[in-house]
């Protein structure tokens, strides 16, 4: 085994004991993934996020935060939903959506409007690797702390909306 594979490994293995993130695994291109449901994930352009994490600081939030190097995405790691979850279906004339439902598309709409992305729920997100390269911390995990997916949604929108006004 190389030894870069053996140190993706270990920091993998890192990852699940002290930080929680459960079923984590390396990929074939030595990525190490964790699965949506164990944590959730919102995308922000660089621009929302350095605002989003200014914000997160002056409130006393923290949850960590992934950076792509290449791209400069931020990516806010939150608390997942349970595993037991069930998985909201689409509505149709029949199965008209619910109140949870429509919340859930409302909060996703206006997270788009400001160009953030909420992680798909049966993806994987990626954190980074012992090279950092392509993604690093930018705020590294403490322990299990992670915000709630709603705080952050909620900040993320309300960061995105005073952006998009001030122009």
């Amino acid at each position: 085994m190389a030894s870069s594979t053996v140190a993706a490994a270990e920091l993998c293995a890192q990852y699940i004991t002290e930080h929680g993130f459960l079923d984590a695994d390396i990929d074939s291109f030595g990525t190490i993934l964790v699965p949506s449901g164990v944590v959730d994930a919102i995308y922000l352009p660089h621009r929302l996020g350095e605002c989003v994490i200014e914000e997160m600081d002056a409130l006393g939030l923290f949850s960590p935060v992934v950076e792509n190097i290449s791209n400069g995405v931020l990516t806010v790691l939150t608390d997942g939903s349970p595993t037991d979850t069930p998985v909201t279906p689409c509505p149709t004339p029949e199965r008209p959506a619910g109140p949870s439902a429509v919340a859930e598309l409302r909060t996703n709409a206006w997270l788009f409007r400001c160009q953030a992305i909420r992680t798909v729920r049966v993806s994987r997100i990626p954190l980074p690797g012992p090279t950092e390269a392509p993604r690093r911390w930018r705020k590294y995990p403490r322990g299990r702390d992670r915000e709630a997916f709603a705080t952050i949604a909620e900040l993320a929108i309300s960061v995105g909306g005073h952006l998009t006004q001030a122009g």
